[in-house]
């Protein structure tokens, strides 16, 4: 299992995206436009993370 701590700036906004069954190949683009969320909130993201069976991916 490998580890990395994520240290976020205080400025940056962090959106959490769960994934449910994906194909690697599939995962950049199921995080970047398969989700809803409001428009405002999502532009103020300045990262988007996927959760892949409770593990970042």
């Amino acid at each position: 299992m490998v580890t990395n701590e994520l240290r976020p700036n205080p400025e940056d906004c962090i959106i959490c995206v769960k994934v449910g069954k994906v194909k690697r190949e599939n995962l950049y683009e199921m995080t970047r436009k398969y989700w809803k969320v409001d428009i405002n909130r999502a532009r103020k993201a300045t990262h988007v993370l996927a959760i892949v069976n409770g593990i970042v991916e």
